[in-house]
């Protein structure tokens, strides 16, 4: 498991218990962009989205 998935895990699951939604895909964008922010220490979005773990990644990009 990588630090962004574990840094991800976490976050989520700690908004699932602070945040009552119905519609979980809210908690599920707040945790990547958390985690991006976090693990980047940067808040542009480029940055972020190459700290996020998905599988739906264009090559080059890493989660390390």
């Amino acid at each position: 498991m990588t630090d962004c998935y574990r840094v991800y895990t976490k976050v989520k699951k700690k908004l699932k218990q602070m945040m009552k939604l119905d519609n979980q895909g809210q908690v599920v964008t707040l945790a990547m962009m958390i985690s991006g922010i976090v693990m980047s220490r940067n808040a542009q979005l480029s940055a972020m989205s190459s700290e996020i773990p998905s599988e739906i990644k264009e090559k080059g990009l890493k989660c390390e």
